[in-house]
């Protein structure tokens, strides 16, 4: 009877704290219950029987142990049935670490599970492992099959190991592109572009005037240009000045093997719109700078500085390219340095520009930033007389040791690297199989002998402006023997027809320009191998401190 009793009370309060857990108030253990009376048609058992015989209130699982205290019962050991499941269908516990869905407690169908962002293996069998987690979800650090975190250091290596291979690979390539187009250029040419010669009158059709009282029409100008023959604008600047202080025109006679390179001063005079300038400002007076695509806005520039060229010097300029002068030191790295005598040494400072020179005399091998600061030199301790055109012949000097070396050092090896560079620091409207083949023609079979540089013939005038001034007779003689790409001669009518070099400027300015050739013009053309072998007399100041 007493036993029947107790029986009953513990019914009894069973299904008291049974109704307490519904209703969303505390447990025995003082925490509080989730209320699921809301849950429509929910039913809850009071008692229900496992196979141990251990009873359950409410979905929360309690077993009798041997000292009489309740304990937890594991999730394996029992199911309470899921009030929102049809006829109270068993709760399916979710895996470890896996959220249950709010109202029904089946494994929520969204979140990814725990396992998967663990160092253990994914209990569902993906193959997936993730890190270690507390029962916050915090990874844990330092256990087993935690992910220690990779400190700022080995990020650093890790983006210098990716880039390093990524560089790596892209050499690789190149050299195999290269090695494939120097077997593809056997068989291609170039093309050639036709200048301005609808623009050129070679004569007229009659003698006679039409009827109408109009003069003779022009005949059709077709000019015939030379097989294997091509010409190139190349100019020089830096990425701060717009304006571009290296200005070479170049003549490359395939089939005669033959290069000559005319330097143009970048203060020459020319006029363009009724208004005078120097031939360094042309580039930014034909770029677009609406244009914000930095290579197009280049490439607006070039191809309108090529067309002004054209007309006044009355020839087709088949390519050109800008070069980046910042980068300029990485391609004489690139070669390994170039071997050149000084004949004195070059000291010049100038905390402005950032630029300190300081070269000794003697044979040495400039590396890429003693041969920016060659290049740079102009005045000084030991400057030239001539100002610019001192430093126009000292490129002279360093472009014979530059070509020299290139022909002496280039190999499958350096060919990449010397590739690399030049992509990098050239902007140019040659096609990839037009560089090669010019290379490879240039690398085999032009002889140093046949590489001439001259400088545009004319003088310094300071006309209220310091300007150099280009003398027409001796510039055209110098066009048909180094840059005439035509089959027949450029006449007097052909070149600067419209007199924009300085035919009607000021006395002091047009009195160059139309004075006769001058004795000097055939000892100012050198040749490279010379240059190499006997160096070239550049004027100088001495010593002083500027």
């Amino acid at each position: 009877m007493d036993n029947n009793k107790r029986n009953e009370n513990r019914g009894n309060i069973s299904r008291e704290n049974s109704e307490r857990r519904i209703s969303g108030t505390t447990g025995q253990n003082g925490r509080p219950v989730r209320d699921v009376s809301h849950l429509s048609g929910a039913r809850h058992s009071g008692n229900m029987q496992n196979s141990g015989g251990a009873s359950h209130s409410g979905g929360t699982q309690r077993q009798s142990g041997s000292t009489g205290r309740p304990s937890q019962q594991s999730p394996s050991q029992g199911r309470a049935q899921d009030p929102a499941l049809p006829g109270g269908a068993p709760r399916v516990n979710a895996p470890v670490g896996q959220s249950r869905d709010a109202q029904s407690g089946r494994p929520a169908q969204g979140g990814a599970p725990r396992a998967a962002q663990s160092g253990r293996p994914n209990p569902s069998g993906n193959g997936r492992t993730a890190r270690s987690t507390d029962r916050s979800g915090r990874p844990q650090q330092g256990r087993p099959g935690g992910k220690r975190p990779m400190d700022n250091a080995a990020r650093r290596r890790r983006r210098r190991n990716t880039v390093l291979i990524s560089i790596a690979a892209f050499v690789a390539v190149l050299a195999v592109v290269v090695l494939v187009l120097w077997k593809v250029v056997n068989d291609y040419t170039p093309d050639q572009d036709p200048g301005p010669i609808t623009d050129i009158v070679t004569e007229p059709v009659s003698e006679t005037v039409d009827d109408d009282g109009t003069p003779p029409v022009p005949a059709a100008s077709s000019i015939e240009r030379k097989s294997g023959y091509y010409t190139m604008l190349v100019v020089g600047h830096d990425q701060v000045a717009v304006n571009t202080d290296v200005i070479m025109l170049a003549s490359y006679d395939v089939t005669n093997e033959k290069i000559s390179v005319i330097q143009i001063p970048r203060d020459t005079y020319f006029e363009l719109g009724g208004s005078a300038h120097k031939i360094n400002s042309l580039f930014a007076i034909e770029r677009d700078t609406t244009i914000k695509d930095s290579n197009a806005r280049i490439r607006s520039g070039m191809e309108g500085m090529t067309d002004v060229l054209e007309r006044g010097l009355g020839i087709p300029i088949d390519f050109w390219a800008m070069v980046d002068l910042d980068q300029f030191g990485d391609l004489v790295d690139a070669i390994g340095g170039v071997p050149i005598d000084l004949p004195c040494d070059m000291d010049y400072e100038d905390s402005e520009q950032d630029l300190y020179i300081h070269l000794k005399k003697g044979q040495q091998v400039l590396d890429g930033d003693s041969a920016e600061k060659y290049i740079r030199f102009r005045k000084g301790n030991n400057g030239y007389a001539q100002g610019d055109i001192g430093r126009v012949d000292a490129m002279k000097v360093f472009m014979s040791a530059l070509c020299r070396q290139i022909k002496n050092n280039l190999s499958i090896s350096t060919v990449p690297k010397l590739a690399e560079t030049a992509i990098n620091m050239v902007n140019t409207d040659m096609k990839v199989l037009d560089c090669v083949y010019f290379g490879k023609n240039f690398m085999k079979n032009v002889d140093m002998s046949n590489v001439n540089f001259v400088t545009l013939p004319g003088e310094a005038v300071n006309a209220g402006t310091s300007y150099y001034v280009m003398n027409k007779a001796g510039m055209l003689k110098l066009m048909n023997e180094y840059f005439n790409p035509y089959k027949i001669e450029i006449t007097d009518a052909l070149f600067d027809p419209t007199g924009m070099f300085g035919k009607n400027a000021d006395e002091s300015i047009s009195s160059v320009y139309k004075a006769p050739v001058s004795e000097k013009l055939e000892s100012s053309v050198h040749n490279a191998s010379d240059i190499n072998d006997n160096g070239l007399e550049i004027a100088r100041t001495g010593s002083r401190s500027n």
